[in-house]
């Protein structure tokens, strides 16, 4: 119940710090908002071109394909990455007001979560001009969006409370998530190009993985995901987030002597 409480308590701080850190993160460059728009645009056409045209990749849709793996993938990846660091980069902040940690997280992820429906909005864009078929199974895309978003809010805050004490987190997880990468279906169809039953379990035991594919087969193919597997990755993500949330109660006041 505290940890809704302290959402409430902390909204207000919470929406202006993730707006100051999108001013923030454009404030230095000509282009300023319209980064959040090519960047993604520029992956898919670097991965369309290598994966699509040089493997001669016979998927439909292979550029809106590409394009949604990236959104799913940028999103986890960014939020849980950073995760490690965030206490360490806040020290000033962290020494100085007292808040619950998990708010640092919750910020990061507004932000990201904003970039994220710009994404999405090109993803429909894509769509259109593409000529993909709009289906009413497209509305799947939201409860698998809330488990997302749940599952990384659990993971990043197992990595925020950890990252204070193991210094070479940082590091290994810039490995972990480039391998994890390759295993999640981002460039690739899991379904066709690992063969069974791997590609089932990649599909079952890998979050990002079963996320991309999910939301895929929502907005391409007009198919609804696996309930089973949506569910278990719910009950997943609150055991991860409570257990997490816990151990952010439990240590944060050991933070400041860490950092």
């Amino acid at each position: 119940m505290d940890f809704f409480k302290n959402i409430i308590k902390y909204r207000v701080y919470m929406i202006a710090a993730a707006k100051a850190n999108l001013k923030a993160e454009v404030s230095g460059s000509y282009l300023n908002w319209v980064w959040w728009i090519l960047e993604p645009l520029g992956i898919m056409v670097v991965y369309a071109i290598i994966f699509g045209w040089l493997f001669n990749n016979s998927i439909s849709y292979f550029p809106v394909f590409i394009f949604i793996g990236n959104l799913i993938w940028g999103f986890f990846n960014t939020v849980s990455s950073s995760s490690v660091t965030m206490i360490k980069q806040n020290e000033t902040l962290v020494s100085k007001v007292y808040f619950p940690k998990y708010i640092l997280l919750i910020v990061k992820m507004f932000v990201e979560g904003f970039k994220f429906l710009i994404s999405f909005g090109l993803t429909i864009v894509l769509m259109l001009i593409f000529r993909v078929n709009f289906s009413i199974n497209m509305i799947w895309i939201v409860p698998t969006l809330v488990v997302l978003v749940i599952n990384t809010f659990g993971f990043g805050l197992i990595l925020l409370n950890f990252g204070v004490y193991i210094e070479d987190l940082g590091y290994a997880m810039r490995i972990i998530m480039t391998v994890w990468m390759y295993f999640s279906g981002i460039f690739y169809d899991v379904r066709t190009m690992i063969p069974t039953p791997f590609s089932e379990l990649l599909l079952t035991f890998n979050g990002p993985a079963f996320f991309i594919d999910a939301f895929r087969n929502s907005l391409l193919y007009g198919t609804i995901p696996d309930l089973n597997k949506l569910i278990a990755w719910l009950v997943i993500g609150v055991i991860t987030s409570i257990i997490a949330i816990s151990l952010i109660n439990r240590n944060e006041n050991d933070y400041v002597k860490r950092i």
